[in-house]
C-alpha cells in the first residue's frame, strides 16, 4: 500500500487518534485581530478549521492526502469549500486570491519537506499569502531526541491501532515508521522528516522576509528553553 492509501486507513478515525486540544484553537485564534482570516497548512481533517469558525476566525486549510481532505469536507458540510487539496510547497496556488493574517503549520507537517527547494518554495510562498505583519507558525515535534531508535506509545481507536517507531537516519534525517491495524487487515508506510532546531529555521526564514517573534514550548505559550521535546516558532512577516 503506497503511503497517501495508507493515511487513508486512518482518516476516519484521525480525530480520535489525535484530539485537537483546546490550547491549540486558543493559539490561533488569539493569531489573528477579531474576524481575521487563518489558513491552516497540513489541515488533517479539518478539525481546526471547524473549532476557529465559531469563534469568528475566517478558517481556512488544505492538505496534500486525499483522504485526511475528503474527511474534512465531510466534516464541514456546507463550509466544505474552506478545506481544499493541496501541497505545502504550491501554496500559492490553494485558495487563490486569497491573504491571511496567519499561516500555522502545526504537529509534524513543516518537517515533511525534505528538499531546499521545497522549504524555499513554502516559506516563499506563505510570505506573498500574508497580510504585511502577518504570522507565520511552525512546529516541530520530538526532534530533540538523539536516542537512534524509539518506540512511540501505541494509540486505538474504533478498532485501528496505530503502531507507530521513530528511527533517526542521519545528523537531520528520521524516519517515522508507522503500522495501522483494523479488522479487514494492516498497511504499513513510512514517513521521512527533516530535523530543524529553532535557530536553523529561523536562519532560513530570514531570507524570505520573516523575523522571528517568539519560541513557544507547546500551544499552551510557555516559553521554549531547549528542554522540551519539540516547539513552536512564531515567525512575523515584514
Amino acid at each position: 500500500m503506497n503511503e497517501s492509501a495508507s493515511w487513508s486507513t486512518v482518516a476516519a478515525v484521525w480525530d480520535q487518534l489525535f484530539p485537537l486540544r483546546q490550547a491549540r484553537v486558543n493559539m490561533c485564534a488569539a493569531l489573528v485581530p477579531p474576524g481575521g482570516a487563518l489558513l491552516d497548512a497540513g489541515c488533517g481533517t479539518g478539525s481546526l478549521v471547524r473549532a476557529l469558525l465559531p469563534a469568528g476566525v475566517d478558517a481556512f486549510g488544505f492538505d496534500l492526502d486525499p483522504g485526511f481532505v475528503e474527511q474534512a469536507k465531510l466534516s464541514l458540510a456546507t463550509d466544505s469549500d474552506r478545506v481544499s487539496h493541496g501541497d505545502l510547497a504550491a501554496i500559492e496556488a490553494v485558495f487563490p486570491g486569497r491573504v491571511f493574517d496567519a499561516i500555522v503549520c502545526l504537529g509534524q507537517t513543516f518537517p515533511h519537506l525534505l528538499t531546499d527547494s521545497d522549504i524555499a518554495s513554502f516559506l516563499q510562498g506563505a510570505s506573498r499569502r500574508l497580510k504585511p505583519g502577518g504570522a507565520l507558525v511552525l512546529q516541530v515535534v520530538a526532534d530533540r531526541d538523539d536516542r537512534p531508535d524509539r518506540t512511540l506509545p501505541d494509540l486505538d481507536a474504533s478498532g485501528v491501532r496505530l503502531l507507530r517507531r521513530r528511527i533517526l537516519t542521519s545528523s537531520d534525517r528520521a524516519e517515522l515508521h508507522l503500522v495501522a491495524g483494523t479488522g479487514s487487515g494492516t498497511a504499513a508506510w513510512k514517513v521521512e522528516h527533516r530535523r530543524w532546531t529553532p535557530e536553523s529555521l529561523m536562519s532560513l526564514a530570514a531570507r524570505f522576509g520573516f523575523a522571528r517573534d517568539v519560541v513557544w514550548a507547546d500551544e499552551s505559550e510557555k516559553p521554549w528553553t531547549g528542554a522540551e521535546p519539540g516547539w513552536i516558532l512564531v515567525l512575523s512577516k515584514d
